[in-house]
């Protein structure tokens, strides 16, 4: 019996520990102010639980491939802070970092029908940070540090925050970017 309950301690924490090290929970998070460039985006607008925005970012790929516009990174911002909102009311924006603006043409601007939006951010500091974990932890792994980050500099709790994706293969940069007030 005892070797039987040893068996099955001992996997169970080779098996937590070997999914902590995957899912990069072992990595050190920096947040600080960076002055990030201007974002050109191309989003839908969602509504519903945070961790399923993958099918409103694959629509708007999509959109972006057909219309031949590179979508080499992919986004979502999230606006209602998922502790204090109920699930199914958080609001985001989801959808890709263009490389370079649209475009004003009347051209450009019949490309873009709802429920796709375009808007650009100018270039501006965002508290930032940088994870290469899987984006799935970040709620647990880099929100607190933005957090703390966020209360030390005076600014609460919770503002809204964009997630960037870039994929490299197998690797997911996460960049994290919070406009103070």
């Amino acid at each position: 019996m005892k070797k039987l309950l040893f068996l099955v301690v001992s996997s169970a924490v080779v098996f937590a520990t070997t999914v902590f090290f995957r899912l990069g929970g072992h990595k050190t998070i920096e947040v600080k102010l960076k002055k990030y460039p201007a974002l050109y985006l191309v989003y839908q607008e969602k509504l519903g639980p945070y961790h399923e925005i993958e099918t409103s970012i694959e629509q708007v790929e999509n959109w972006a491939r057909e219309h031949h516009f590179a979508c080499d990174r992919t986004y979502g911002e999230f606006l209602d802070d998922p502790r204090t909102t109920e699930e199914r009311r958080l609001r985001s924006h989801v959808g890709c970092v263009l490389t370079s603006p649209l475009g004003e043409s009347a051209e450009a601007a019949a490309k873009l029908a709802a429920p796709f939006v375009y808007e650009v951010r100018p270039e501006r500091d965002y508290v930032w940070a940088e994870f290469d974990g899987a984006p799935s932890i970040g709620p647990l792994k880099v929100y607190p540090k933005i957090r703390d980050f966020l209360a030390a500099h005076g600014a609460g709790q919770f503002l809204p925050s964009i997630e960037i994706y870039t994929i490299n293969g197998s690797v997911v940069l996460t960049e994290y970017l919070t406009a103070l007030p």
